[in-house]
């Protein structure tokens, strides 16, 4: 029986829904904090000039991007940071969890349609019947998120009032929780969901027979030399060049670290680290890179691949929403966003990538704009001080720059994309 749906259920959520109105009534009387920029550039001053002009106006404490041309040049800037600071990615992290679960199925270890229950038994409730496929595509009908308990609702709501962290102490028992009182929608199509990942990365895990954190790093990470890239499970995993994180409004965030909540959206990276992997998805050799490959159709256009949303050439629909011609490339990408940090890394089909991350709350998705015309990250079109691809790999660093992000918990579907950020 799902207990979540009897009337006892009703006053524990009253009294969360109370306490989270009450938190934000308190604290959203405090006045914000401004923050900007350092005017110092480290690396390309000229490329942070150009994501500037593209990404949503805001306040920001440091940011850092990287731009990879068709003719495999880089380009690297930040402000605040380097290309070796590390910055929570948020839901970018996703594409991570996909490329685990691209890469099982192709070591034979789960079919697409493998069940969740098959692999998790103690998940009975409607999730036990969900296939692996639906939960890296979103469409397994699962909510966005799940509950443990009225004092993790309180904690998820009430933690954007309090920059804290949602995601604290939330080990495999309260995800199989969660995953047990959740209500399956069968048949709804797309619908975000980072609960489905956190599911996802379990049921890969135990196919695995191997923790989530040793596959991420074994499978992934070291195979592409991603050594500055850290799963945040407990506060320990913070590492020391870590870049703070702020609100929207300034005020310093909480690191989520996310205990078993991890696979859909705490990972810490850096610009020079994924650089190195999009230029691996970029010529696929990277680890379940297959996990870029449309599965399904996307609400406002597009399709989705395991984690991925691609938009394709033109896109006319999209463009006369956001004032651009019908000359767009297809573009594969990710963004993420939660308390305290902002990503995003899109592809696109001419082999040019582009990598913003922010210590901020504030979305960066517009940086795609940057690749969206084909050979606009050629580096002939303008001198820079990035260097060569080959270069890059022989000094092991990217040049300068920061990372930055999160799950963003807000779906916007405007120009249709989807934000995956805010409460994940």
């Amino acid at each position: 029986m799902d207990i979540s749906r009897t009337p006892r259920r009703r006053t524990p959520l009253l009294i969360a829904l109370t306490a989270a109105a009450a938190a934000a009534l308190v604290l959203t009387a405090v006045a914000p904090v401004h923050r900007t920029l350092p005017a110092e550039a480290h690396g390309d001053a000229a490329l942070l000039d150009e994501v500037a002009a593209a990404v949503e106006p805001g306040a920001r404490e440091a940011l850092t991007a990287a731009l990879i041309g068709p003719d495999g040049t880089v380009r690297t800037g930040g402000r605040g940071a380097d290309a070796h600071t590390a910055f929570e990615i948020a839901s970018l992290t996703k594409t991570f969890t996909a490329a685990l679960f691209a890469d099982a199925v192709e070591r034979g270890e789960v079919e697409p349609e493998t069940t969740l229950g098959e692999l998790v038994p103690e998940v009975t409730g409607e999730a036990a019947e969900v296939p692996l496929v639906s939960l890296a595509t979103h469409t397994s009908g699962l909510p966005r998120l799940g509950f443990a308990g009225p004092l993790h609702m309180v904690r998820t709501f009430a933690a954007p009032y309090y920059a804290g962290n949602p995601y604290a102490g939330i080990d495999e028992g309260d995800l199989v929780t969660m995953l047990n009182r959740a209500s399956v929608t069968p048949g709804q199509g797309f619908e975000y969901s980072n609960l489905g990942f956190d599911a996802l990365g379990l049921a890969v895990a135990r196919a695995a027979g191997a923790p989530y954190r040793e596959l991420l790093e074994t499978r992934i990470l070291a195979p592409l030399g991603m050594h500055e890239t850290v799963l945040l499970e407990t506060a320990g995993d913070v590492p020391a060049h870590a870049a703070a994180g702020y609100t929207a409004t300034g005020d310093r965030s909480a690191y989520w670290w996310s205990g078993a909540a991890s696979p859909s959206g705490a990972l810490m990276s850096t610009v020079h680290d994924l650089t190195l992997y999009a230029r691996a998805l970029l010529d696929g050799s990277a680890p379940g890179a297959s996990a870029m490959e449309p599965q399904a159709a996307r609400p406002g256009g597009g399709e989705v691949g395991y984690a991925w949303h691609i938009e394709p050439a033109g896109a006319e629909g999209d463009s006369e929403e956001v004032g651009r011609g019908s000359d767009r490339q297809t573009v594969t990408w990710h963004n993420g966003m939660n308390g305290g940090f902002a990503s995003v890394l899109g592809l696109g089909a001419d082999g040019s990538a582009i990598i913003v991350l922010s210590s901020t709350a504030v979305d960066v998705t517009g940086a795609l704009d940057l690749v969206e015309a084909p050979g606009a990250g050629d580096a002939s079109q303008e001198a820079n001080t990035g260097t060569s691809a080959s270069e890059e790999a022989a000094s092991g660093r990217s040049g300068s720059g920061e990372v930055g992000a999160r799950r963003a918990g807000s779906e916007n579907l405007s120009a249709g994309r989807v934000e995956s950020g805010e409460v994940r």
